[in-house]
């Protein structure tokens, strides 16, 4: 993740994914390793140790929301999308939300 404040003042690409933790801005991601990232969290979320630095850093009860962007999605599920006709319905619903990964304690 990039740090929103940096020394340098860079900016980052326009693609880049949003993080937000309690409604604040905290840095971007980029899209290609955003679903990692999700996923890592989650997991140290789950296999919370008490000997563990990261047991402080990623409480149990915080909450890990994904929207992806469409670019992700694309890469993602390319072929799932193009099987069903529902599914158009549902990408039309999905472009409505704002893309970003939206985190809560």
């Amino acid at each position: 993740m990039n740090p929103i404040g940096t020394d340098f003042g860079l900016t980052y690409p326009q693609n880049y994914i949003p993080v937000l933790l309690d409604g604040k801005l905290m840095g971007s991601v980029d899209p290609k390793i955003a679903i990692e990232l999700v996923k890592n969290l989650r997991a140290i979320k789950i296999t919370q140790h008490k000997t563990d630095d990261l047991y402080e850093c990623v409480p149990k009860t915080m909450e890990i929301a994904f929207l992806p962007s469409n670019e992700i999605l694309n890469m993602q599920y390319s072929d799932s999308l193009s099987t069903t006709s529902t599914n158009n319905s549902d990408q039309d619903i999905k472009e409505k939300f704002f893309p970003g990964i939206y985190l809560s304690t």
